[in-house]
């Protein structure tokens, strides 16, 4: 259970207190395979409103007769076409090396993921895993997967998901490929690609660790998630988004990172990126971390430098400090200048309770300017395992 007093004048766009209640129950019976949660929110303004959220709450068992699992509720549901959570039901089985999973129910978007959301969902969906042992590819793994779905809302869509995954252990017969993943879903109805994504890490031995990733997918009509508007670059249309970066040690405590992105938008300017980051940690916990980004979009340029340490104070007591300087002009809003700052302190009062104090400031010259303070409190009800016990 988490509770966080809360204030700011950025959710509600004015100076404005509110208390939020988190909680996260799970139930579980390992001897007869069953597992039932519950996950939810509230949040109470100063003014009496009161918003609530229902995560999950699903209930989940297992029928060893057909070696197959049952789960009834609302629960999480991860495929070709996105994260979402499913109000419904999902069976799975498994026989290895194949699994298969059918599912049906009304799926919802959950903010800072793609994924399918409203109208109602049928879908199957099975899982081939091989051990290569290696052997002329260098891949130790290889995982396929293949689903098929319909989604009745607004507009019908049928959609093949699929998956190709694998890893190497940066075998050199794989060309140093640590691990590998391609997935997304494509609409037979229309005959176009949905989404797409996929992600490479190759071992380049004494020359660091190289990382590949490609993102192509359609934000939804409404409403615009966190993820959207910030983390992507909102744009309307279907867009993708390519990134390689370089990671490298370059001492024992200093290791050093180069990025380089490009973005193609359907709707709005592409462009292009780079972003260099320096990360230190010294004999004594301190942990810093620094990125500078750069971004073009056509004639909109931002520029920005990120700074954070980390430093456990104590055994019980952990504080973190993070800074921000930003430079952004765009054709449609001008030129805008902000620094910012922020901290969290996190201590243990007890072996099951925890309190963390956070705020941040930001300063903007052609927008108001921002603040945020809280305070949150969490208990876990659950006992950890001693030392030595599984």
């Amino acid at each position: 259970m988490e509770t966080t007093l809360q204030m700011d004048n950025f959710l509600f766009n004015n100076n404005r207190s509110y208390l939020e209640q988190w909680g996260e129950v799970i139930y579980t019976d390992r001897i007869k395979g069953q597992q039932a949660a519950l996950q939810f929110g509230l949040r109470g303004g100063d003014e009496g409103e009161i918003d609530h959220a229902l995560h999950q709450l699903y209930f989940r068992t297992q029928i060893e007769r057909y070696g197959s699992e049952v789960t009834v509720g609302r629960f999480d549901h991860a495929d070709g076409g996105g994260f979402y959570t499913l109000d419904g039901i999902s069976l799975q089985g498994a026989e290895r090396p194949v699994r298969w999973n059918l599912f049906a129910g009304s799926p919802k978007r959950i903010d800072d993921y793609d994924g399918l959301s409203g109208g109602f969902l049928l879908g199957a969906e099975g899982r081939y895993q091989a051990e290569t042992g290696s052997g002329y590819s260098g891949l130790k793994t290889v995982n396929t997967r293949l689903g098929l779905q319909h989604q009745w809302h607004d507009e019908n869509a049928l959609r093949m998901t699929w998956g190709l995954g694998g890893s190497g252990g940066g075998d050199p017969k794989a060309l140093g490929l640590k691990r590998f993943n391609v997935s997304g879903s494509f609409r037979l109805d229309q005959q176009e690609m949905d989404a797409l994504t996929g992600s490479a890490d190759i071992d380049l031995q004494a020359h660091g660790l190289m990382h590949l990733s490609y993102d192509f997918y359609q934000p939804g009509k409404t409403p615009v998630s966190f993820r959207d508007r910030f983390y992507h670059d909102y744009a309307r249309g279907r867009q993708g988004v390519a990134k390689g970066s370089w990671h490298r040690p370059l001492t024992r405590r200093l290791t050093g990172l180069l990025e380089v992105s490009r973005r193609w938008r359907e709707i709005g300017s592409s462009g292009s990126g780079m972003a260099a980051e320096l990360n230190y940690r010294d004999a004594d916990g301190w942990r810093l971390e620094s990125r500078l980004d750069y971004l073009t979009l056509n004639r909109d340029e931002s520029i920005s430098l990120y700074a954070r340490v980390r430093k456990a104070l104590t055994a019980f007591v952990e504080l973190e400090l993070e800074a921000v300087l930003q430079r952004k002009e765009t054709q449609l809003s001008g030129s805008n200048r902000a620094i910012g700052s922020a901290f969290r302190l996190k201590r243990r009062l007890r072996k099951n309770l925890f309190i963390d104090l956070f705020g941040e400031y930001i300063d903007q010259s052609d927008r108001d300017n921002e603040y945020r303070l809280g305070l949150s409190l969490r208990y876990d009800f659950f006992k950890l395992p001693q030392a030595g016990v599984l």
